[in-house]
């Protein structure tokens, strides 16, 4: 292995002021801006929201869907894409099989599905399950943007959906340039 050893790198056109200075105590500066030139994966802005389901519990007894997180972005630009990150904790009472569904919405509640999970237990047992999307979203605009997740009881059977009080649910929205 070599080591390079120098306490400066400078570029050709420049005319004697080092763009990056290594100081003996391993402390760099750098002249100028650092800059990422090309590729989808530039951080552009985000936003994060939290609910503390202790404070704001939501429990599901009906076939009715409810709001249970939302956050809105706006894109700098129409190539943008917004990775969309969630996460949420539900519990499921059953009196049989039963069933609770959790969606991801671009808009408001009933907007644009992006992804919808349905959990099924077969045993009448009550259950709990987390539900953690992961999507680039492309919505090819510059308006804002919400981003909606939701929970239903999806069967006769499942006596309540409830948010879970043992976790907070998150709501992340990440631009990424083009």
């Amino acid at each position: 292995m070599s080591t390079l050893k120098t306490t400066s790198i400078t570029h050709g056109s420049n005319s004697g002021t080092a763009n990056v200075a290594l100081a003996s105590n391993g402390n760099v500066t750098i002249g100028g801006a650092i800059a990422a030139t090309s590729g989808l994966g530039k951080v552009l802005q985000f936003v994060y929201e939290t609910v503390d389901p202790n404070s704001t519990a939501i429990t599901t007894s009906g076939g009715t869907e409810s709001e249970v997180i939302d956050a809105t972005i706006t894109p700098s630009s129409t190539s943008s894409k917004i990775l969309v990150i969630g996460h949420k904790q539900v519990d499921v009472t059953a009196s049989g099989n039963a069933t609770c569904i959790i969606k991801l919405y671009r808009g408001a509640l009933g907007g644009t599905e992006i992804i919808g999970v349905s959990q099924a237990i077969h045993t009448g047992a009550n259950s709990t399950f987390v539900f953690d999307p992961w999507i680039i979203d492309s919505p090819s605009t510059t308006s804002a943007q919400e981003y909606t997740m939701s929970m239903a009881r999806s069967s006769s059977n499942t006596t309540s959906c409830t948010s879970n009080l043992n976790g907070n649910y998150h709501l992340l929205l990440v631009e990424l340039g083009a």
